[in-house]
């Protein structure tokens, strides 16, 4: 009797199996090997934009693209990459960002890379997008109306209280505002906070929150280059929020109205450009707005989009000259305000308030020559990191990138993927 010919013998699909096994594994080893790998990132060189590791605590892991090579694919600034170790050839591997590519001239001017590109004679600041790049500005202070702890990161005024959980601050007349922070002068102990605005009680230093809210980063630098964010509710009666950036004595503002028109005011000069802004909700939905200086203008974020900016060079010091027998007394280097405008007894509700900065990146005695071919790498954690600064006579190299990151696969909370850079 012929056998059934619907029944596989076990021999037949046994091997079968195996067969498919070994298929997957070899297109698993290649896809390993030629396109995405596993990184799990060891230090705090990038924070707070990856976690590393930390006591019983481990680091982000990485989905890395391999495929750059064999694709073609070029690299852009501002790119997470993970790269051979130059510096430590028996180390781990490193993750850093690409900064700038050769031939070029990298140096640092007041805390910020400069680049000049071959053929070029004039060298220029690296401008970082505050919303692109939001993970290279990290948090210096976040403040929650309910911690005791933040609140006193305010400094004291009658023109705000904490009122079922939010900041209520209380609106002024626009000339009120506009008036304040004209005469605003320093005190006995070098203070220059306008009166009429919900203030920093002290000034901004570099250093900053990281993924487990510790303080990290360097304490003796006082960046220009800082913002600060607020999430908040407009009350009946209010015409506009007032953002103000003070560095040394120094006052730029941006008026955000809330019948769509916006304008950069500058204290003690005719005020900046005016521009358009998205339609407050009329439900009452809290908004975001944010406000800061960057890489040499300052920009206004609404709601997650950048909506305007106006450059702006900063002097590395303030400008302001003591009147003839008044003692000079040095204002502090950078304090942030917030005002309301409106009619009397309207208020605005703030519900957080973020500060972000710049990391100030320590001046180097040298300018960094790149050939083609060459990379300037940097870690976000500018005061923590190995990288292309420490390299004497050579560069990092094109081929000496593993890959670049694409996402971060775990823990889940912190899970996500990178926008692509330009």
């Amino acid at each position: 009797m012929s056998p059934d010919s619907s029944r596989v013998r076990p021999g037949v699909l046994l091997g079968e199996i195996t067969g498919l096994v070994v298929v997957a594994w070899v297109v698993f080893l290649t896809l390993r090997a030629h396109l995405l790998e596993r990184y799990r990132v060891s230090s705090h060189s990038m924070e707070p934009a990856l976690h590393g590791a930390e006591g019983d605590e481990v680091g982000d892991v990485l989905l890395v693209d391999r495929s750059l090579g064999w694709r073609g694919t070029p690299l852009h600034r501002f790119d997470v990459v993970v790269v051979r170790n130059r510096i430590d050839p028996d180390g781990d591997q490193l993750v850093k960002r690409v900064m700038a590519s050769g031939p070029a001239t990298v140096e640092f001017r007041n805390g910020d890379l400069w680049v000049r590109d071959a053929g070029s004679a004039i060298a220029r600041v690296v401008v970082k997008d505050p919303v692109r790049q939001r993970d290279m500005l990290p948090v210096a202070l976040w403040l929650e109306p309910r911690d005791p702890s933040a609140v006193r990161e305010l400094a004291a005024d009658a023109c705000w209280s904490v009122v079922a959980g939010s900041f209520e601050l209380v609106a002024c007349a626009e000339a009120e505002l506009a008036a304040s922070r004209t005469a605003a002068a320093c005190d006995a102990r070098g203070r220059v906070r306008p009166p009429g605005h919900l203030s920093l009680a002290r000034p901004v230093d570099s250093s900053f929150l990281d993924s487990r809210g510790r303080r990290r980063g360097a304490l003796g630098r006082w960046p220009r280059d800082l913002g600060i964010e607020i999430v908040a509710r407009p009350g009946p009666g209010l015409t506009a929020v007032h953002l103000v950036h003070q560095y040394q004595d120094v006052l730029h503002a941006v008026r955000i109205g809330l019948d769509g028109e916006g304008r950069f005011l500058r204290m003690g000069r005719e005020d900046g450009p005016r521009f358009a802004l998205p339609p407050w909700p009329r439900d009452g939905a809290p908004r975001a707005l944010w406000f800061g200086y960057l890489d040499g203008r300052f920009f206004v974020v609404v709601d997650g989009r950048l909506v305007a900016e106006w450059v702006v060079p900063l002097p590395d010091r303030g400008t302001r000259q003591p009147t003839p027998g008044e003692p000079y007394r040095r204002p502090d280097p950078n304090l942030l305000h917030v005002g309301a405008a409106g009619a009397p007894g309207a208020v605005l509700w703030i519900d957080a308030i973020t500060v972000r900065h710049d990391p100030y990146v320590p001046a180097e005695d040298r300018p960094f020559e790149l050939e083609v071919g060459d990379l300037f790498l940097l870690g976000d954690n500018v005061h923590e990191s190995t990288d292309s600064r420490d390299l004497v006579g050579e560069s990092f190299r094109v081929e000496d990138v593993v890959g670049r990151a694409v996402a971060i696969l775990a823990p889940v909370a912190r899970a996500r993927w990178f926008a692509p850079n330009p």
